[in-house]
């Protein structure tokens, strides 16, 4: 199931811990707020999922990418992202908002459909996050729900799928 804006938060990592304490002082601060939370975001410039998977699909010297397929999230392009970011800007919203591209997947059918819809032939293999260690742990489901902008008619994400295809 995918999470609403006011389900309670259960961080499982440092990162995520500063991430809520965050949240909290600025909502303690008494002023008026705005709190977007995104997830699997993806884009033009900096490192990210995407840009890493064309590198690594593009090496000679891989013959096989194992791509982790146990983790649902919605991936989130920064372009969209910042055009919703300007529409609740725009509409004085307050509070916390979840603004994440619609739908979920997993990181290896992100994989696939992104390097199908560019055309590069390389043989992918879903594995376990077993098999795929972090330093920080990860929820297997980071999926958001953009309930608030829908309830309040703001909602500018469009289905994962269609923005990938874009970008």
């Amino acid at each position: 199931s995918p999470y609403l804006e006011d389900d309670p938060p259960n961080p499982l990592s440092w990162y995520g811990y500063t991430k809520l304490e965050g949240e909290r002082a600025v909502q303690g601060a008494g002023a008026r707020h705005l709190i977007v939370r995104t997830a699997w975001m993806y884009g033009r410039h900096g490192a990210n999922f995407l840009t890493k998977i064309l590198q690594l699909a593009l090496s000679p010297q891989i013959p096989e990418l194992k791509v982790v397929a146990d983790h649902f999230g919605s991936p989130t392009w920064s372009y969209r992202l910042a055009l919703q970011l300007a529409r609740l800007l725009d509409a004085g919203s307050e509070g916390i908002y979840h603004a994440s591209g619609e739908g979920y997947c997993t990181w290896f059918e992100l994989a696939r459909h992104f390097l199908g819809r560019l055309g590069v032939d390389k043989p992918l293999q879903p594995c376990s996050s077993r098999d795929y260690p972090t330093p920080a742990a990860r929820p297997p489901n980071s999926i958001l729900e953009n309930h608030r902008l829908k309830e309040e008619g703001l909602n500018l994400m469009r289905p994962w799928q269609e923005d990938v295809d874009e970008f």
